[in-house]
């Protein structure tokens, strides 16, 4: 498969691909363009994308002003016995940060090893640090401070998670992970005219779409 006369930006993208069933499913594929290299190979012995490289100019469209660079390589181990998931337990691989986009920068250096995520992230006024799979995250936003620290298990379980938020305004804390997050919610009474009552809410969140209302309480000011 190949794309034709296909413009980005005014400028040729190009495609080359295959894929073949003899002995399970094998494919692979380059996308290009100036700027742009993404080669990815999948077959029964993993999942490989090897320097792969994206100017981060081409996301102008959706971000003003991006410039700047990413690069990643990944490799995930196919799992064993017929129709086996892919193995992200022996993942491995790099991504490379260095994007500046509407006043803010996000730089850093990422590792994946046996699955687990090692380095260290600046995204605008937040820091997150991996270590052996355990993430942290702290930051300022709008006068409030943030916290947040778990673990993540690659492509997508994030665990033991514990949120705190602390500022003028408002306070919250909340456990569990991304299938259940409890927790609650205080909104801070304020000192400018009369003083209204402080407001604690209940949270409870699920990735299933089924959370409940938040209950709030009044406490006296």
């Amino acid at each position: 498969m190949r794309l034709h006369q296909t413009l980005y930006q005014n400028e040729p993208l190009n495609l080359s691909a295959q894929a073949n069933w003899r002995g399970g499913l094998r494919a692979s594929g380059l996308l290009t363009r100036r700027g742009l290299r993404l080669p990815v190979t999948y077959d029964p012995a993993g999942l490989r994308v090897r320097g792969a490289r994206l100017d981060a100019r081409l996301l102008s469209p959706v971000l003003s002003g991006a410039a700047g660079e990413v690069g990643l390589d990944l490799t995930v181990p196919g799992g064993t016995g017929p129709g086996a998931a892919l193995d992200w337990a022996r993942a491995t691989g790099q991504a490379r940060l260095n994007v500046r986009a509407q006043g803010q920068a996000v730089t850093g250096l990422l590792a994946l090893r046996g699955g687990e995520l090692d380095g260290a992230l600046k995204a605008g006024p937040l820091h997150l640090t991996a270590t052996r799979g355990r993430v942290r995250a702290t930051g300022d936003l709008a006068g409030h401070h943030l916290e947040a620290a778990g673990r993540l298990r690659l492509p997508g379980d994030l665990s033991g998670l514990r949120l705190n938020v602390s500022g003028p305004y408002l306070s919250a804390a909340a456990t569990g992970d991304l299938r259940a997050l409890r927790g609650t919610l205080r909104l801070r009474p304020q000192t400018l005219g009369a003083a209204p009552p402080a407001w604690s809410f209940r949270l409870r969140a699920s990735r299933c779409g089924c959370a409940r209302p938040p209950r709030a309480s009044r406490q006296a000011a």
